[in-house]
């Protein structure tokens, strides 16, 4: 299970270094929403928190959209 565990968290990071070269912000946040919920999974809340916030505050006030709405909540239960 750890070494799963691990491979998903490689698969995550490497998805967010993608996204970032491709400066494609909302797949990036995808990413880092996904692998901040598998951090809170492994109780790892500060890491969980950082790394999602990095990504969503660089949105600002950018309306109703799923992806944001889902990584707000997110960071509101790591808080």
């Amino acid at each position: 299970s750890g070494h799963l565990l691990a491979a998903a968290e490689q698969c995550f990071l490497g998805a967010i270094q993608i996204a970032q070269a491709q400066q494609a912000t909302m797949l990036e946040l995808r990413a880092a929403t996904s692998l901040a919920k598998l951090l809170k999974k492994q109780n790892q809340l500060d890491l969980a928190r950082r790394t999602l916030s990095s990504v969503y505050t660089r949105f600002g006030q950018q309306g109703a959209n799923p992806d944001l709405t889902d990584a707000r909540v997110l960071l509101e239960s790591l808080s």
